[in-house]
């Protein structure tokens, strides 16, 4: 077993003097053969070493025992414990506190520390570089620290020293971006009426913003060369703020110009319609009338006024732009359509033909937008309910052929005709009939019987007495009286009211 100096058997303490902060312990009785390797129990520190003797030394206040084990491998149970005490007066080491970083606008920083002397005035010692701090008191905060890393101890009045603080790292004071620099300015025109500038000089790196004054306008971007657009006229600065948060001072000022001026009016007005395939003429003086005087005119395809019209006097179908610049140079656009109308086409409809009716509904085709169309007779006669309606009543028809003439008109194109011919027929009624049942002229059949409506037909024989009588005639008698038996042959008289209001009446004669 091997024994710490003057502790045989027992633990030894050990009283540090007060500008000592460590201790030291002689240990004996190690193996004096080979080499040895000495543990320390409580944290595992190991010593590799030979002879029967070694001090131990830069011992921490605090109890420590330790083992030996042999070149051969075998460990020795624990020493007999030793402790080192610290002297009354040695202070323990600065606690860091509050860390304050240098700042866009402050190159230095500063710490918070507490845990110092109570009493006594104290000394600071700042590792690397050696700067000292004089005061009294259990805290202090040291101000104007240079970016770097370092430590902290502390000497009290009877001149002990404690340990290193932790350590404490300043970083490096952000960097501050020079003030942005104006670049070039597009000023308004007599098209638009704001103006622009390019912004150079700002952070190569990371996403800055840019603030525009007056009104604090803001735009985020990065790269080291901006556009700023949509600048009304007056005067602005700017300043950039980097991804660091720091700002830089304010740029030189960007003046925008007022919009030149003054601006012409630009009247337009569409030329008339002309018919398909014609043009119009887009430089005649009434398309442009009431604009300001002595305009400059240019004819365009497009509104950006940048494919022009190369036959602003033959002008086909479609919507243009006419530019008009005054001597100063500023101008209006405005659009212009020319439009065509196709040739009209009349179709009165299908030719009629009616059975001693004198009214009937016409039916042409409706005309198109553009055109109107107006019903008129040709031959005979007609009435029109409403003459420009292609769907109108014609009364007052005459008996034989109507030639009606449908016209139809955009007054820009040639008007366009066409005939219909309405065809009113008598009733045919047999003077004659011959009732042998040969399938020839045995009925006295009434030719446009069904235009008449309900028909009544009465017979009488020449002395006048009734002989036949059919309230809703059929075309189906065949000279027969009441009874179904023939009537002999004669001549006999007919009488026929239709439920129109028609009537007819004759003679007959009957021969079998």
């Amino acid at each position: 077993m091997y024994k710490s100096s003057g502790a045989k058997g027992g633990s030894r303490s050990h009283n540090l003097p007060a500008t000592v902060t460590t201790g030291s312990v002689v240990l004996e009785n190690l193996p004096g053969t080979g080499t040895w390797t000495l543990t320390r129990v409580q944290d595992g520190e190991i010593v590799t070493g030979s002879g029967s003797t070694y001090t131990v030394t830069g011992l921490m206040p605090g109890t420590w025992t330790y083992t030996v084990t042999t070149e051969s491998g075998c460990t020795s149970g624990p020493s007999a414990a030793v402790t080192i005490v610290m002297g009354q007066d040695i202070p323990g080491a600065p606690v860091v506190g509050t860390i304050t970083q240098p700042t866009c606008n402050v190159s230095t920083g500063s710490v918070f520390l507490s845990g110092l002397p109570a009493s006594g005035s104290w000394t600071l010692t700042r590792q690397p570089d050696g700067a000292t701090y004089l005061g009294s008191g259990t805290s202090t905060t040291l101000t104007g620290i240079p970016p770097g890393t370092y430590t902290f101890t502390v000497t009290s009045a009877s001149g002990c020293n404690s340990t290193p603080s932790q350590s404490v790292t300043f970083d490096t004071q952000p960097s501050i971006p020079t003030p942005p620099v104006p670049g070039a300015i597009t000023h308004p025109t007599c098209d638009l009426p704001t103006g622009s500038v390019v912004i150079n000089g700002l952070p190569a790196t990371g996403t800055w913003t840019l603030t525009r004054f007056p009104g604090s306008i803001i735009i985020n971007a990065s790269g080291t060369t901006f556009t700023v657009n949509g600048l009304n006229p007056g005067s602005y600065n700017f300043t950039v703020t980097n991804a660091g948060g720091c700002t830089s001072a304010v740029s030189a000022d960007v003046v925008i110009n007022a919009q030149p001026g003054p601006f012409p009016t630009l009247v337009i007005h569409n030329p008339d319609p002309v018919c398909a395939p014609g043009t119009a003429d887009l430089t005649r003086p009434p398309v442009t009338a009431g604009s300001t005087p002595n305009l400059t005119f240019t004819y365009w395809r497009d509104v950006q006024v940048a494919v022009p019209l190369n036959t602003p006097s033959a002008a086909p179908e479609g919507t243009y732009y006419i530019r008009g610049t005054i001597p100063g140079g500023c101008s209006a656009v405005s659009p212009v359509t020319v439009t065509t109308y196709r040739q009209p086409t009349a179709n009165a409809g299908t030719d009629q033909e009616l059975t001693f009716v004198f009214t009937t509904t016409l039916d042409a085709v409706v005309p198109d937008e553009n055109s109107t169309g107006t019903w008129s007779v040709l031959e005979g006669t007609g009435t029109f309910a409403d003459p420009d309606n292609p769907k109108t009543t014609v009364t007052d028809l005459s008996q034989g052929d109507n030639l009606l003439l449908w016209t139809v008109s955009n007054s820009v194109c040639p008007p366009a005709t066409d005939e219909l011919l309405i065809t009113v027929k008598k009733i045919t009624i047999p003077s004659l009939i011959t009732p042998d049942m040969d399938l020839k002229n045995d009925y006295f059949y009434l030719s446009g019987l069904e235009v008449l409506g309900k028909v009544e037909l009465t017979v009488f024989d020449r002395r006048g007495a009734l002989v036949f009588e059919n309230l809703d005639y059929d075309n189906l008698w065949h000279g027969t009286n009441y009874n179904g038996e023939p009537l002999p042959d004669d001549i006999y008289f007919y009488v026929i009211k239709a439920e129109n209001g028609l009537s007819f009446s004759g003679y007959l004669y009957i021969r079998r």
